[in-house]
């Protein structure tokens, strides 16, 4: 590249980071985030508001999903009625003065309900990563309260600016072995923070070394918090702080970062299943 045509580039990327532009992460480095808004969409005028069909969502994942977040993908595929009505109805435009609660369930809801859907559509595949090239957290391809989106603008767009609570990392559940269980239960506005706090004090627990593994005075806990360390910073600590403090260890024992396992969290590969 020639000199004068480098210099200019540097000169726009450094512009565009002084602005709070940034490249979207690497694939290896999670779900990246697109800067593409939705897209307007046509509601379908058989969909059933969504008050209506999270009860049959909420069942199938009662039915078919374990205490530990183990997805039964054959039995859904078979029992996916309840699913696809709940999908379905999410076209429906949700209330505007919702309280967050509502609005962070509903979306949490939506974020799991398609990601499964997804899945089960695909066959289900042995990985999420088999799916449009590694990238299918970018494919814009539901409709959401009128709107074409894809799962990262949900999670980027939708949730991790508007509402700045970091353990929806605990509850957003990408299809994966490393990613924080699937509750057995959808998520109400009534119950979020319980919710919420039990899916933080499941995933930052050293009984569950798919999040966290102590060996020795070393700590090693999920790359979320690598990847969306600026999620976990309070005005007392860092990310590893806010590991360190819920785990019961000093921050300095935190030396690093779990691989991430992208195969299916299928009961198949439940640990000693």
């Amino acid at each position: 590249m020639p000199v004068g045509l480098y210099m200019r580039v540097v000169l726009i990327c450094a512009m565009l980071a002084v602005i709070g532009c940034t490249d979207p992460a690497p694939p290896s480095a999670g779900p990246s985030a697109p800067p593409s808004t939705p897209a307007a969409a046509a509601v379908p005028a058989d969909a059933r508001p969504v008050s209506e069909t999270v009860a049959g969502y909420d069942a199938l994942l009662k039915a078919h999903v374990d205490a530990d977040g183990w997805v039964d993908y054959a039995a859904v595929a078979a029992d996916r009625a309840g699913l696809d009505a709940y999908v379905a109805s999410l076209a429906r435009t949700q209330d505007p003065a919702a309280s967050d609660a509502v609005k962070l369930a509903h979306l949490i809801n939506a974020y799991n309900a398609l990601t499964l859907q997804m899945m089960i559509d695909a066959g289900p595949p042995a990985s999420i990563m088999d799916l449009h090239g590694g990238k299918p957290w970018d494919v814009a391809q539901w409709n959401l309260g009128g709107e074409i989106v894809s799962l990262n603008q949900i999670e980027h767009q939708l949730i991790r600016p508007v509402f700045a609570e970091p353990r929806i990392h605990w509850a957003l559940v990408c299809a994966a072995y490393s990613c924080p269980p699937l509750r057995n239960e959808a998520y109400t506005a009534e119950r979020l923070e319980a919710q919420l706090a039990a899916q933080e004090a499941y995933v930052l627990n050293f009984a569950h070394p798919r999040y966290a593994v102590q060996a020795g005075d070393a700590v090693r806990v999920s790359p979320l918090f690598d990847w969306y360390g600026d999620d976990f910073v309070t005005d007392e600590s860092d990310a590893k702080g806010y590991a360190a403090s819920r785990l019961g260890v000093d921050a300095a024992a935190i030396r690093g970062f779990l691989d991430y396992d992208w195969k299916l969290n299928d009961v198949s590969n439940r640990p000693g299943g």
